[in-house]
């Protein structure tokens, strides 16, 4: 294998970390300056400059690395071998600043993230695994395809609720002549026209996740 790489993953666990002392430190810091030093602008300056300081210790140490190597049949993340029979799903999510790879297998979902910010990082990696899948289709007439909400349990579930609500929605409207009005008629139709496309979506697919 010469497809070993090292790459920084955002810790989840630091993340949380970071945002628990972002709350504690600088609210506890502002109250302490107005219990015992002053009541006027000090503990608003105080909170500033507090955030400013978590940030800056925390926002460096964010990240870890991780060891990153596949095989034609394997993913390597560090010492854990992953085998793509056991791939089930995948998914690539990215905001402004965030990208998300999310692979699932039978027994467990792994989950990376990877800062964008110009980073190459993760559309390198996002590259590599869309390769190593396709190849692996190929090869053992499989298929292994994007996670899609559409045909999940979970979606079928929404989807009856969905439908159930707004045959209730209808028949009461029935049953009690005087909520048969215009302006009801009118919102009825707004909320299924824009229901219809994720209803449709949802029970236009056959297969469930």
């Amino acid at each position: 294998m010469n497809n070993k790489k090292s790459i920084k993953i955002i810790s989840i666990n630091k993340v949380l970390l970071f945002v628990l002392f972002l709350v504690i430190i600088p609210n506890s810091l502002a109250i302490l300056t107005y219990i015992h030093i002053a009541k006027t602008i000090y503990p608003g300056i105080v909170f500033l400059i507090s955030i400013l300081l978590v940030y800056l210790l925390f926002y460096k140490i964010l990240q870890k690395k991780i060891d990153f190597d596949y095989s034609d049949d394997k993913i390597f993340i560090n010492e854990t071998i992953y085998f793509l029979s056991d791939l089930q799903s995948y998914n690539f999510s990215e905001t402004n600043y965030i990208g998300t790879i999310t692979l699932n297998f039978n027994k467990k979902k792994v989950k990376l993230y990877l800062r964008l910010n110009k980073n190459l990082e993760y559309q390198g990696l996002k590259d590599s695994i869309l390769k190593l899948i396709n190849t692996y289709n190929k090869r053992n007439n499989s298929k292994i395809e994007e996670f899609n909400w559409y045909k999940t349990k979970s979606a079928k579930v929404y989807g009856y609720i969905t439908v159930f609500i707004m045959i209730l929605w209808i028949a009461i409207m029935f049953i009690y002549p005087e909520k048969l009005k215009l302006s009801n008629l009118c919102l009825l139709l707004i909320v299924s026209a824009g229901l219809a496309p994720i209803l449709l979506r949802i029970f236009g697919n056959n297969k469930s996740v």
